[in-house]
This record gives C-alpha cells, sequence and structure tokens, in this order.
C-alpha cells in the first residue's frame, strides 16, 4: 500500500490530490486498510459497516475484501445494493 507522503501528517487526511494519486494506485481488489484509506474512514468503522452491508464487501476466508471501482461508485451514489458473502 503506498505510504503517505514525507512529511504529512499521519494523523492527517492528504489534500485531494495527493489523495487521488493514491488511490489510482492502488489494485482493484483492496484489503480492509487499503479501503479504509479510500473511504478516509478508521479499519474497525469500515469492518462494522461491510458486516451490516452498509458498503460494498465480500468475505474471504475471514477477511473483507472490496472492489475499488465499487467503493468510488458508493461515495458518489452510484451503487448498487451491497454484496456479501
Amino acid at each position: 500500500m503506498p505510504e503517505p507522503p514525507v512529511g504529512s501528517d499521519p494523523g492527517s487526511d492528504p489534500p485531494a490530490d495527493e489523495w487521488t494519486a493514491v488511490v489510482a494506485g492502488l489494485p482493484e481488489v483492496l484489503t480492509t486498510k487499503e479501503a479504509a484509506l479510500v473511504l478516509r474512514l478508521e479499519i474497525d468503522t469500515l469492518r462494522r459497516l461491510a458486516k451490516t452491508g452498509q458498503v460494498p464487501a465480500v468475505k474471504v476466508g475471514g477477511d473483507w475484501r472490496y472492489l475499488k471501482t465499487r467503493l468510488l461508485d458508493h461515495l458518489h451514489g452510484r451503487t448498487a445494493p451491497p454484496y456479501q458473502s
């Protein structure tokens, strides 16, 4: 997963242009940590939202996976009902 730019505050969100570049560099299938970066959520919050079907996610083995395009569509309000397994 890409690291935040040097000199950036790890506790703050990157500026929009940096966020766009980071998201563009991520793979299509995301881990929870990567998806939390895309959605700018805490990991525990994202897991809870995935478990309740409020974000598009699928459980593979014991781990949640997220499609980057579905998350971005979800952010823009262009989302089909979330999928779960």
